[in-house]
């Protein structure tokens, strides 16, 4: 665990590098505490583990789309604090190169 971003000087604490492994096909998903703490009317808040293993998929966009929706339908509607999803996935290598007649328009 660590401290929230912009904190860790209040610590004292040097921070460490940690690499993890990042393949073809992995997928990054980054969140704000607006997600994970949002609550629903009985104060239950909304299970993001769950709600991800429900909907992963190999489109990214289709993943942060199911999950938006259903964080909206937890809420009932209107979320009360600010909150955003970023998901990101790493193509594999053979589709990871530009066509080439988009590459020559920019040259």
């Amino acid at each position: 665990p660590a401290p929230p971003l912009g904190l860790r000087a209040l610590t004292g604490e040097t921070p460490r590098l940690q690499v993890l492994p990042f393949a073809d096909g992995d997928q990054l998903l980054l969140y704000t505490d607006g997600v994970t703490e949002a609550r629903d009317h009985g104060r239950a808040f909304y299970p993001l583990a769950d709600g991800l293993a429900r909907h992963v998929s190999d489109e990214p966009a289709r993943t942060r789309t199911a999950l938006h929706d259903e964080l909206l339908a937890h809420v009932g509607g209107r979320l009360h604090d600010d909150a955003a999803l970023l998901l990101l996935r790493k193509p594999a290598a053979q589709s990871a190169a530009l066509p080439e007649d988009l590459v020559e328009a920019w040259r």
